[in-house]
């Protein structure tokens, strides 16, 4: 359990006090659904009546999140809106005594500093961290939707100046005066109990070395570069670079040096494992290298583990063209994480994981090195060259690299979608290995229209700017020369992805007849389930064995059963 005293292993029920509109129930779902116990919090809807009925013995089973008083008048009034027959001004609002000292009543006699936990909506992420100490529960990885939906998160009150202006700003202050100075006192609390968290939080690096921490995102050529890196060990060694060396699979692709920070619970829940983590940090700072390089695209879900463990590392990060990354993370969902639906065009299109990844930098406090994806964007013309420029000294780029987890053609995708319906997990897994493979060398494909090209790259203008004006650490011209740089591939129709569909199963029954007829024996047995009548009798009659090939593959599996029997005896 990381980072929580062995004194406070066990405690009472706990309660969150609810206030309007600072979304306590979200918290307390978050809470529950990303704990390794699924931690159970009351939430409280009337804090100044259970306060007022609270022993002061109790209050360390207290937890709180308050917000910045305009910022929860304003998200209070926004809700109010919503609702046609609501006719209030925000200054009618404001100004309504009922709301006026809310915080002041509930805690005027209560001292902010013996509450349990104290939490703050405008850093909300570290809060989620601190909560750790007072549920008593590791935290598991957290969904980004859940963190990243905020607008009032760590912007130091910009967005509020920009939306009321300083005059209503000054106005809330003196009529809200009590309730900002009960705030002030959560946010010096928050701060104490932060600084002691990341202190402690924090691992211990020497003087003198330095960690490169590249996260990816997925789908941004992390299998090719980890293939790369990790048969390179010997060479980034005598340059004082020390990669740990991990397993990757027949294909060569891999999840990098994850397992060396990241376990996962029985129930499958993965979480940032401290003592791994600190175990090949030891071993890094006994060692005479001077910098310790660590990949995987799985790090970019646990960001804020890693940001507050390793705050001085440098973190790489790839951006790639929204458009490309779209259909990318189709064809990742389907190879990989088992999904059945169809492909749809979203009606908008963002920067999603630069927005994630800039947003929670800037909370704490870290240093990204910004990289940008595609060929036309690599410095040196390849992605081994381009991220050989994050390094002073570095090993050369491979002249001739082959190519890893790439998209499946066309044909193949949509097998693999329908297999995910019905087949087992072994026949999914070998059948992605042949499919991976079988790819390799088929031409890529757009699942894109040209006139929904059109659509999202006008989409995407307004995003663009908006992510420019956040990140003052990216660099323009090489953002926008990603954006101009987006190559549409040739669009597939049905009938032509059909056409590849009974190419790739009929190299299938070629080459891997035992697997053929596997698909063919549950695609069989699952009849009755299958909606898509059309895709079942394709698949059905593609991987029919005709009788020679029924005995033959029947031999294959019965001879080296024989020959085993017979050699023992």
């Amino acid at each position: 359990m990381n980072n929580i005293p062995a004194s406070m292993l066990s405690a009472p029920e706990k309660t969150i006090l609810s206030f309007p509109n600072i979304e306590a129930s979200k918290f307390i779902k978050l809470i529950a659904d990303c704990t390794l116990d699924n931690v159970s919090l009351n939430l409280n809807t009337s804090p100044q009546n259970f306060v007022a009925g609270l022993k002061p013995a109790n209050y360390v089973n207290v937890g709180i999140v308050l917000a910045d008083p305009a910022t929860r008048l304003w998200k209070a009034f926004c809700a109010f809106k919503s609702d046609p027959s609501f006719q209030q001004s925000f200054g009618e609002f404001y100004r309504d005594k009922n709301r006026i000292e809310l915080y002041y009543r509930t805690f005027k006699n209560m001292p902010i500093e013996k509450i349990g936990f104290v939490g703050i909506y405008e850093a909300f992420y570290h809060s989620i961290l601190l909560s750790e100490q007072w549920h008593l529960s590791q935290l598991t990885r957290i969904q980004y939707g859940h963190l990243l939906q905020s607008e009032f998160a760590y912007d130091n009150g910009d967005t509020l100046n920009k939306l009321l202006g300083e005059e209503t700003l000054s106005e809330i202050r003196e009529l809200y005066a009590n309730d900002y100075m009960i705030y002030s006192e959560a946010k010096r609390v928050f701060n104490k109990r932060w600084e002691r968290y990341s202190k402690r939080a924090a691992m211990n690096v020497h003087e003198g070395k330095q960690i490169y921490v590249h996260v990816g995102p997925p789908k941004t050529g992390t299998s090719a570069l980890q293939s790369w890196l990790n048969r390179s060990t010997q060479s980034l060694e005598k340059l004082g670079i020390f990669y740990p060396p991990h397993k990757f699979d027949k294909n060569g692709v891999s999840s990098g040096n994850f397992e060396n920070f990241v376990t996962f619970a029985e129930d499958g829940k993965g979480f940032f494992d401290d003592d791994k983590a600190t175990a090949i940090i030891n071993k890094f700072n006994e060692s005479n290298f001077k910098t310790l390089l660590i990949s995987s695209e799985h790090f970019f879900y646990y960001l804020l583990w890693f940001f507050s463990r390793l705050p001085s590392s440098k973190y790489i990060f790839y951006i790639r063209h929204p458009i490309s990354s779209l259909e990318s993370g189709f064809h990742q969902e389907v190879k990989r994480h088992g999904r059945t639906a169809d492909f749809s065009v979203p009606q908008k299109i963002t920067f999603t994981n630069l927005s994630i990844i800039s947003n929670l930098a800037r909370a704490f406090g870290v240093d990204i090195v910004y990289r940008y994806y595609g060929d036309k964007s690599f410095e040196g013309g390849s992605l081994y060259s381009d991220f050989s420029c994050c390094f002073e000294e570095f090993i050369p780029p491979p002249k001739l690299e082959k190519r890893l987890n790439t998209q499946y053609s066309a044909g193949a995708l949509q097998l693999m979608r329908f297999a995910n319906t019905f087949a087992e997990k072994w026949l999914l897994r070998e059948l992605d290995f042949f499919l991976q493979k079988e790819s390799e060398n088929r031409e890529n494909f757009s699942l894109l229209s040209s006139s929904d090209v059109a659509e999202l790259k006008h989409a995407l203008k307004e995003s663009a700017m908006k992510v420019l004006s956040a990140e003052k650490n990216l660099d323009e011209n090489k953002f926008n020369a990603l954006l101009a740089s987006f190559d549409h591939l040739p669009f597939y129709n049905e009938s032509e992805t059909v056409k590849d569909l009974k190419f790739v199963l009929d190299r299938l029954k070629n080459k891997r007849l035992d697997l053929a007829l596997a698909l063919n024996k549950q695609i069989s047995h699952k009849a009755d389930d299958i909606d898509d009548s059309r895709l079942y009798k394709i698949i059905r009659s593609h991987t029919a064995p005709s009788a020679y090939e029924y005995y033959k593959n029947k031999l294959n599996e019965i001879l080296p059963k024989l020959l085993r029997r017979l050699k023992n005896k």
